[in-house]
């Protein structure tokens, strides 16, 4: 039995992803910025995972879209691009400060500072049954507790695309 080695499961690197890896460390640097790893954050680095993510979520313009966890919003500004109305929760306070600074002239994104689940239990009155979605990298240490909170209380999202 042949036993391919290590590099044979994995697609090498695709140039537009070493670019956004780039790009990413690039802002990090800049900002002073780092991953808060006890908060579960990662931030996106892979282009193809990003595509898959916005194609998979179906946006429309104007659609409500709650992204929680956008780091420092490689996933936010791709989502913007779609017109889509953007509420972003970003916990982390200088991520957030970044975000607020990089997305200050596009009227249809708000960040938001703070906890994405307390955030909703004070605004969720402000949503609609099935008539907002939800795009996101969700941090690892909160992605269960989110899941079962947007799919088990009311309001619920319309669709969920996340990544896990």
């Amino acid at each position: 039995m042949h036993t391919p080695h290590r590099g044979a499961l994995f697609e090498p690197e695709r140039p537009q992803s070493r670019r956004l890896k780039a790009r990413v460390v690039d802002i990090c640097r800049r900002e002073s910025l780092r991953p808060q790893h006890d908060l579960g954050q990662h931030f996106l680095v892979d282009e193809r995972v990003l595509a898959d993510i916005v194609e998979a979520a179906s946006l429309e313009p104007r659609l409500p879209i709650l992204e929680i966890g956008p780091g420092i919003g490689v996933l936010t500004e791709a989502l913007a691009r779609f017109g889509v109305d953007l509420t972003a929760v970003e916990l982390d306070t200088a991520c957030a400060r970044y975000l607020a600074r990089n997305f200050h002239s596009k009227p249809h994104v708000h960040i938001i500072q703070g906890d994405a689940l307390g955030w909703w239990e004070r605004s969720r009155a402000t949503y609609t049954e099935g008539e907002f979605d939800i795009a996101a990298n969700l941090p690892f240490n909160i992605a269960s507790h989110v899941l079962d909170i947007f799919l088990s209380s009311t309001p619920r999202p319309r669709a969920m695309t996340v990544l896990l």
